[in-house]
């Protein structure tokens, strides 16, 4: 039998990108039907291996490509492994992920669908440089650029099966504490602003008491319309002052929820002790799925807080009080929600952190309270 040809190589690759395709499309719900649940296998292990063995078989192929002489048989069995074990292999070890989602958690289950995506996109970029390579169109630059893609997208791969189900979810609250930090510095760049105001108009009562000028009058004109100007979004105006209440009232609050996100991630997310698949016991994986209930949700409150208080600024620039009031009442209602979820240890032992949030709800209760206040009176 004669060894494969540029032809062969080209069917072949076509027949790779058409598998791959095939998988993408079938993402998730052929995961679930692929799964199959072994006694004695650590699904995150095994996540792990596949992208290292599409890697080194990308590598291959690399070398083969831009060195000569060009074997197209060489190649080809490559992409016969790719296609025969390699690939399949991907999409089963990341079948043993998602079927386990009530053990390993919606999240952790639906990033490894995400980046089973991007290797499986990968695939057909590293054939477009075979077939570019074949037709003489694609250059050693271009080769290296596509085995690249392949790397990064298993790179990510490999990092999440290693780091685990409590360092997706670390990064995954910290992104929104980075946000939601962004918004409370806002706030309070309004509230010094406001003060600022305060300030500036006893001072101006003070020297004019008798009554306002005309030049008065245009000025506090001027300020309330660059407060409602679109070209100037970032401005509270100063005569709105259930707006500058809010603003001042909120300020506590939000303070109190950041520092309460920041406890959160170092207290009880950073302790909780994931486990993989095989359990030593029932009660072992009865405590894992309980704990990734529970963190599942305090990472969805986590979002749902950033959102809102991004609703929250979004009225203060609408300068819609009753709406933002709205928004900051979901606010303070989902850190409230996760003070509970997180009350206790993983073992269901209080500690000197479970203190700590008695604390931290009296003092919001207080903030909450004066916030109130201030807008009723």
């Amino acid at each position: 039998m004669a060894p494969p040809s540029s032809t062969d190589l080209l069917s072949k690759s076509a027949s790779l990108r058409a598998l791959a395709a095939r998988f993408t499309e079938a993402i998730p719900s052929a995961l679930l039907e692929q799964f199959t649940e072994p006694a004695e296998t650590d699904p995150l292990a095994v996540l792990a291996d596949a992208p290292k063995v599409f890697k080194a078989q990308a590598t291959k192929a690399g070398l083969l490509l831009v060195n000569k002489p060009f074997t197209p048989s060489a190649i080809h069995g490559i992409l016969q492994d790719l296609e025969g074990r390699v690939v399949p292999a991907l999409f089963a070890s990341s079948a043993q992920v998602f079927g386990r989602k009530v053990i390993l958690g919606e999240h952790f289950a639906n990033e490894v669908t995400d980046l089973l995506k991007d290797v499986l996109g990968s695939v057909g970029i590293l054939m477009d440089a075979v077939d570019g390579t074949v037709k003489g169109m694609v250059s050693k630059e271009g080769v290296m650029v596509a085995v690249g893609k392949v790397y990064s997208a298993c790179d990510e791969l490999v990092a999440l099966a290693n780091g685990g189900v409590v360092a997706l979810l670390m990064r995954k609250v910290k992104s929104q504490m980075e946000l939601i930090e962004d918004a409370i510095s806002e706030l309070q760049e309004w509230e010094e602003e406001s003060d600022d105001g305060d300030s500036d108009e006893e001072e101006d009562e003070a020297e004019n008491q008798d009554a306002a000028s005309e030049q008065d009058r245009e000025r506090s004109l001027e300020e309330l319309t660059g407060g409602l100007s679109l070209d100037t979004p970032d401005r509270v105006p100063k005569k709105r002052a259930d707006i500058l209440r809010l603003v001042k009232g909120a300020c506590p609050q939000a303070s109190l929820i950041n520092k309460l996100l920041i406890a959160m991630s170092k207290r009880r997310i950073k302790r909780f002790s994931s486990q993989s698949p095989p359990f030593a016991t029932e009660e072992a994986k009865a405590a894992q799925i309980e704990g990734i209930e529970t963190l599942s949700e305090v990472v969805k409150l986590t979002y749902s807080i950033q959102s809102n208080f991004d609703e929250f600024a979004a009225s203060l620039y609408d300068l819609d009080a009753e709406q933002a009031e709205i928004y900051l009442g979901v606010v303070t209602g989902n850190a409230d929600t996760i003070t509970q979820l997180i009350f206790k240890t993983w073992d269901g032992k209080e500690d000197e952190f479970t203190e700590w949030l008695r604390t931290w709800r009296r003092m919001m209760g207080k903030a909450s309270i004066e916030r109130t206040q201030a807008s009723n009176s």
